[in-house]
């Protein structure tokens, strides 16, 4: 047979629609969640631990095994990283220092510090230097 009498037959067009009917899902027709509808209605199940809590229940054992390691470790690296673990969950760990650079404050303002009548003065005295330079 030649390549041009072995095409694939249509796929049925009924196998390609989308459901019409989404009744019971709490979806819409485009398959996402309608307003107040959740993909978890019921929330958690009751008694479901989580990894952390799990994790806690071996707090005891893991800091005797990092006390053990501490003190009878193979090599100095392993002492010392247990060490430093230990210390770290009794102590919390050392804060790092942050540092904070400023930008260099903005020009003081020269007449901030003058009364309204200075600063009368002072305009007076700008407008009248303005205007000879221009005569000139």
């Amino acid at each position: 047979m030649s390549r041009s009498t072995l095409t694939p037959s249509k796929p049925s067009t009924v196998a390609n629609e989308k459901p019409q009917n989404r009744a019971g899902t709490g979806r819409t027709l485009s398959g996402q969640f309608a307003p107040g509808a959740s993909g978890n209605a019921g929330g958690r199940p009751k008694g479901a631990e989580s990894v952390a809590e799990v994790a806690r229940s071996y707090t005891t054992e893991a800091i005797e095994a990092l006390a053990r390691i501490m003190r009878d470790g193979d090599s100095d690296r392993a002492r010392a990283a247990a060490a430093e673990a230990l210390l770290n969950r009794g102590w919390g760990r050392p804060s790092q220092g942050i540092e904070v650079t400023q930008a260099a404050p903005p020009p003081s303002n020269p007449y901030a510090e003058l009364t309204l009548e200075d600063l009368k003065a002072v305009a007076r005295a700008q407008l009248d230097s303005e205007r000879s330079m221009r005569r000139e």
